[in-house]
């Protein structure tokens, strides 16, 4: 059974994102790129494809390993 998604529904044309690693509160040193939803991207031609979230290297690792051993785990099921 796959993992829950977090969904977040943004309206509007502003977001404001705190300056903040949304993992553990740290100083963010880096970015990651998540994608919008096809249906958000498919109302205005001019719509952003992403969001750049701030966050710090040490969780950008642990979620990247995390991801993929839940793709490897996967591919063992099946």
């Amino acid at each position: 059974m796959a993992a829950p998604a977090t969904v977040v529904e943004v309206k509007g044309r502003e977001l404001a994102i705190p300056f903040d690693c949304p993992c553990c509160g740290a100083t963010p040193d880096t970015e990651v790129a998540v994608p919008l939803a096809r249906a958000s991207r498919s109302r205005a031609a001019n719509s952003a494809m992403a969001i750049d979230f701030p966050y710090c290297r040490a969780c950008v690792a642990h979620v990247t390993r995390w991801e993929s051993g839940r793709i490897m785990l996967t591919g063992l099921k099946g």
